[in-house]
């Protein structure tokens, strides 16, 4: 007996240590991401939530193959959109932009030498990144599906600073933890879910992401919450289609 508690001990320490955090990069799967199209209410906790429509399409642009994911508002009198440009082989970013209600920003990203470059539209600012950013906003539609997520999975990767800090300030190292496996009530209906919290290392801002069990993956609800606000803005997904397998139109 006095031999059989130690090796019962081990056995239950190891079963119930965490998984080992790994780089998102090492599991992404790009091939996963399927195109798709539906609709987001933004701000369900709020009294005036909006509606905005989510379009995922897989285009090439001057001969590359490109994952394009833009929100826009549902609102006719609302003309600005948000867009993230991706490489299909990698998921790196191209291109990324915001054209309002906030200031709009326009960022471009280029390889010069070892590192992906992120500028800025105005000015001479620039990101440098030695590990490519994985996507924020309607980006992260596709991150997520490209991922293999499972229970105690914690992920790491840099991300683009869109809305704050200027030059380098604006690289950030986030975490992804996959806290549970939840089961809730949405807009779009009952969802199973991993539970899956999103921050950066400066903590001002996070982020918590249901994201559906069945693939393709799709994010049922985001909880956002910017450092020093007394409570999240919570958006759900009202409806999505994807379309598994269809070509790369030509833009």
């Amino acid at each position: 007996m006095a031999l059989i508690i130690p090796i019962l001990l081990a056995a239950h320490a190891t079963a119930s240590s965490p998984i080992e955090t790994v780089d998102l990069w090492s599991l992404a799967r790009p091939e996963a991401v399927c195109a798709a199209s539906g609709s987001w209410v933004i701000g369900t906790n709020t009294q005036q939530p909006s509606v905005t429509n989510t379009n995922i399409e897989l285009v090439v642009i001057e001969g590359r193959r490109v994952i394009q994911v833009m929100h826009r508002s549902t609102d006719p009198s609302d003309a600005s959109h948000d867009l993230y440009q991706l490489d299909q082989g990698t998921l790196s970013p191209l291109l990324t932009e915001h054209t309002g209600p906030t200031p709009p920003v326009r960022f471009t990203f280029e390889r010069e030498g070892e590192t992906l470059v992120a500028r800025a539209s105005a000015g001479e600012e620039k990101t440098a990144f030695t590990t490519p950013p994985a996507a924020d906003g309607p980006g992260l539609e596709v991150i997520v599906q490209a991922v293999p997520w499972r229970p105690g999975l914690v992920l790491r990767s840099p991300m683009l600073n869109r809305w704050s800090q200027k030059g380098q300030a604006r690289a950030q190292s986030v975490t992804w933890t996959v806290e549970a496996v939840e089961t809730i009530d949405t807009l779009a209906g009952s969802v199973e879910t991993y539970r899956v919290v999103l921050k950066p290392d400066d903590l001002t801002w996070d982020m918590t992401l249901f994201i559906s069990t069945e693939r393709p993956h799709a994010i049922a609800r985001i909880a956002y919450q910017p450092a020093g606000r007394p409570r999240a803005l919570l958006s759900d997904l009202r409806e999505i289609a994807f379309h598994c397998g269809s070509a790369s139109t030509p833009r």
